[in-house]
């Protein structure tokens, strides 16, 4: 039971210095006057440089969502188990 909990901190630690890492700067906001100026110039190019900025930070927040739902399942079924076992240890308790 305690060799879960050390791990759980260690990913804690770890997705925190990957959400750090992954936090979109600024520079991806893009108004969408900004997108309309730049398709009125005749700026195509930065129209789709922005569309494809948008897209790749897109894919990023999906990913990490799926990462954040796969590791919040971890933690649900091992508070699940510690739920158990606590019920389990109430029990015999009672029975003595």
């Amino acid at each position: 039971m305690s060799s879960v909990t050390p791990s759980i901190v260690n990913n804690n630690e770890q997705q925190q210095q990957q959400q750090q890492q992954q936090q979109p700067s600024g520079e991806l906001y893009h108004s969408p006057s900004t997108i309309r100026n730049a398709s009125n110039s005749g700026g195509d190019n930065e129209v789709d440089a922005l569309i494809e900025e948008k897209n790749r930070l897109i894919a990023r927040q999906y990913a990490e969502i799926e990462r954040l739902q796969r590791e919040l399942s971890e933690i649900i079924e091992e508070r699940d188990t510690l739920l158990c076992e606590v019920s389990k240890f109430k029990f015999e308790l009672n029975d003595d």
